[in-house]
């Protein structure tokens, strides 16, 4: 009997799979660019009009998004499910910041252990860097928000979890201006500096020594602190049951 309903796939369907596999490996990540139209010819070997077709609907599907001047990135799968009515309630509301903050740590958590488990040697690189880079910070004197953020997002990329990575990368995305508000104008004595920074080198290290109890708990530790550090700035009733 002739099996019926049988889908063929196209060309563009096979171009599309080959980058959705990609996006699913997390070989690209959110804010990557895709190599252009032309290049992407040549490398697959395909015509023109398939790759164009292909990417078309990968971004009716919401994986990529292309810009003016054919610039044509990986989007946040996540990011219109969750960012547009969150927004919403954040702006309404300064307080869900914490609230939104307390599923970061319980999430984040959960990065820093698949970190500390399925890490790289090029993931330890890039951390160790940014580690160096924010005790640099210190000795300067020096605050940047883009450094942590950077430092989160790669405990992130170590966790080798591509849905995890979307997600967390939107949360910060929502909490984006209130982060740099906090780390940049209320975080900043010498003894609060000093406190983030040794935490940041405890997760660090416990996620080098594939420690993921400890990565856990050391990741804990310090949203918990920046947790606490936000309600003595907005003066609020801690909730955070020890």
């Amino acid at each position: 009997m002739i099996k019926k309903n049988l889908k063929i796939e196209t060309i563009p369907d096979k171009i599309a799979s080959q980058i959705l596999e990609l996006i699913s490996k997390g070989k690209l990540k959110v804010g990557d660019t895709l190599p252009s139209e032309r290049k992407l010819t040549e490398m697959l070997n395909v015509s023109r009009s398939s790759v164009r077709e292909a990417l078309k609907y990968l971004e009716v599907l919401g994986f990529i998004k292309t810009y003016p001047g054919k610039r044509t990135i990986v989007r946040n799968v996540s990011e219109e499910i969750i960012s547009s009515p969150i927004k919403i309630l954040l702006e309404k509301d300064q307080n869900k910041i914490i609230e939104l903050t307390k599923i970061r740590a319980f999430l984040e958590a959960y990065g820093a252990r698949e970190a500390a488990i399925n890490r790289t040697e090029n993931d330890i690189k890039n951390l160790k860097s940014i580690i160096d880079e924010m005790e640099k910070d210190l000795k300067l004197k020096k605050i940047d928000f883009k450094t942590d953020f950077s430092f989160h997002m790669h405990i992130a990329y170590a966790s080798k979890n591509t849905i995890y990575i979307h997600i967390i990368e939107n949360i910060h995305s929502l909490l984006s201006s209130s982060l740099k508000f906090y780390r940049e104008v209320l975080f900043t004595s010498m003894v609060s500096q000093r406190i983030l920074f040794n935490q940041h080198k405890e997760i660090f290290i416990n996620i080098l020594n594939k420690s993921p109890d400890k990565a856990e708990k050391s990741m804990r530790k310090h949203l918990e602190y920046v947790i606490e550090e936000y309600y003595k700035i907005t003066k609020t009733t801690p909730l955070l049951t020890k």
